[in-house]
């Protein structure tokens, strides 16, 4: 290539190449997978009991200082939920389905 003469080139080619060694974070984060893990048991019986996503979000929230919402736990635990009935045989519990209902076509 032939060599261009840029003001600042050399900066902004060690700041390009440091994002490369610390990946931004895109909004998906591992943090609700690793705390639906460790609470696996103890979420799963709160949603039999008839708790919501919101309510056990909040209660996480208020003890552990991470913030974490209702919807990520959801997304976490059907994945995780799926696993342990593969590995166990109990069945999953059944997914929430209340998006479903406010994209439904009127009629």
């Amino acid at each position: 290539m032939a060599e261009m003469n840029i003001p600042g080139i050399e900066t902004a080619r060690m700041k390009v190449a440091q994002l490369s060694k610390n990946p931004i974070n895109n909004g998906r984060t591992k943090l609700p997978d690793r705390i639906v893990r460790e609470l696996y048991t103890e979420i799963r019986s709160a949603r039999i009991a008839g708790a919501s996503w919101n309510y056990i979000a909040k209660a996480i929230s208020e003890a552990t200082s991470i913030k974490v919402t209702g919807c990520a736990l959801n997304t976490a635990f059907a994945m995780v939920d799926l696993e342990y009935e593969k590995k166990t045989g109990e069945p999953a519990l059944p997914t929430s389905t209340h998006n479903k209902v406010r994209f439904k076509k009127r009629s």
